[in-house]
């Protein structure tokens, strides 16, 4: 059963953690124009363990979530 990496918010050939996540948010709203605030939110509903059943959507989350603590602290 393999995840499809298309799905998971790193570049392809990383590992999923807070920097490489971070990056990849930090790339997505540079070409689409956006806060990061505003992509980060929707990010948290997506990746929600309830909601995402990746074998990965628990760590995603947790990071998604400590970038938007820390969004909410700035």
């Amino acid at each position: 059963n393999s995840v499809d990496l298309k799905l998971l918010p790193v570049d392809p050939g990383n590992q999923i953690n807070r920097d490489n996540v971070h990056s990849f948010y930090q790339k997505s709203c540079d070409l689409l124009k956006q806060d990061m605030k505003k992509i980060i939110k929707g990010e948290r509903i997506r990746w929600h363990p309830d909601r995402m059943h990746l074998p990965e959507a628990t760590q995603i989350f947790q990071i998604i979530n400590d970038l938007w603590e820390s969004l909410q602290e700035a």
